[in-house]
C-alpha cells in the first residue's frame, strides 16, 4: 500500500491535519542545520549560523536562534523536523518545484485533495477541508469540497446573516437533488460560522498567538477545530521565503513567525 493510501485508510481518525507551505522556498538548512558537518561552513562560509549562537537538537543538527520558540515543544517530544522529506526533481524554479510538491509529482490534482476523495468515507463536507487565504491552494485540488476564507467575516451577509440564511435555506429546502443538498450544507456552515465568530474568541489552553497575519489564521484554525465543525484539513501559507540575497534580514523574522505561530 502507498503511504497516501495507508492514510486514507482509516475512516476513524478524527484528527486535523494543518499543513503550512513556506511560500518560495525557505532555507530548510539555516533552519535546522548540521553545525557539527565541517561541509556545512564550507558550503557556507558567509550564511552558515553560528554555532555558538545554534540551539542544540542532537549530535549533529542544531536550531536557528530565531526558531527558538519551538525548542520547549520539541524537548517535550512533541515536534520532530525530517530533512529528507521532498521531490527528487532538482529544479531551481521555486514555482515548478512548489507546483511538483503540491500535486505530489507530476498528477494531476493535489496530493491532498485526493487524500480527501479517497478516504473510505470521503470528506464532502462544506467545512472538511478549509484554505486559509484569497485562493485555493493547488494541494486542495480535486477535494470533494473545500472552501477558501481570509476571516470569519467572509461568511457574514450583513447585520440580518442568520434571518438571511434561514430564509434561503428554507427555498433550497422544497428543492432535492446534489445542488439542493450542498446548498443546504453550505448555509448550515455559514450558520455555524457566524456562532463562532460570536462566541468566546479566547484560545484554549493559554495559547497565545503572534499578532500578525499568520497568526491569526493559525487562530482561526483552531477555533473551527474546536468547534467540531468536521474539519479534516487545512491550509495556510507563509509567504515571502525566496531570498535571492540579504538571507538574514529576510528570513529571521518569517522564521519568528513561523516558530511562534507553530509554538
Amino acid at each position: 500500500m502507498n503511504p497516501l493510501g495507508y492514510l486514507s485508510n482509516n475512516p476513524d481518525d478524527k484528527r486535523t491535519l494543518v499543513v503550512v507551505f513556506l511560500r518560495g522556498g525557505a532555507d530548510a538548512l539555516n533552519m535546522v542545520a548540521p553545525v557539527e558537518d565541517d561541509g556545512y561552513y564550507n558550503a557556507r562560509p558567509l550564511i552558515g549560523i553560528s554555532k555558538s549562537e545554534a540551539i542544540v537538537l542532537d549530535d549533529l543538527f542544531s536550531l536557528n536562534p530565531e526558531m527558538k520558540a519551538l525548542h520547549p515543544i520539541y524537548t517535550e517530544g512533541l515536534l520532530s523536523f525530517y530533512h529528507g522529506a521532498g521531490s527528487e526533481d532538482r529544479t531551481r524554479s521555486h514555482f515548478e518545484a512548489q507546483d511538483l510538491m503540491e500535486h505530489g509529482g507530476e498528477t494531476a490534482g493535489g496530493w491532498l485533495g485526493r487524500f480527501l476523495r479517497y478516504r473510505p468515507e470521503p470528506a464532502t463536507g462544506s467545512l472538511s477541508a478549509i484554505a486559509i487565504g484569497k485562493s485555493l491552494p493547488e494541494s486542495l485540488r480535486g477535494a470533494p469540497a473545500a472552501t477558501v476564507m481570509e476571516s470569519f467575516r467572509d461568511f457574514s451577509l450583513g447585520d440580518d446573516s442568520i434571518g438571511i440564511v434561514n430564509g434561503i435555506e428554507k427555498l433550497y429546502g422544497l428543492e432535492e437533488g446534489e445542488m439542493a443538498a450542498s446548498a443546504v450544507d453550505t448555509l448550515a456552515s455559514m450558520k455555524r460560522i457566524e456562532s463562532i465568530r460570536n462566541s468566546d474568541t479566547h484560545p484554549s489552553d493559554g495559547a497565545k498567538y503572534p499578532q500578525n497575519e499568520f497568526g491569526e489564521g493559525l487562530m482561526r484554525i483552531a477555533r473551527l477545530i474546536r468547534a467540531h465543525v468536521g474539519l479534516e484539513a487545512a491550509c495556510i501559507d507563509l509567504g515571502g521565503w525566496d531570498s535571492h540575497l540579504t538571507q538574514g534580514p529576510i528570513m529571521n523574522p518569517r522564521m519568528r513567525a513561523l516558530s511562534e505561530g507553530l509554538a
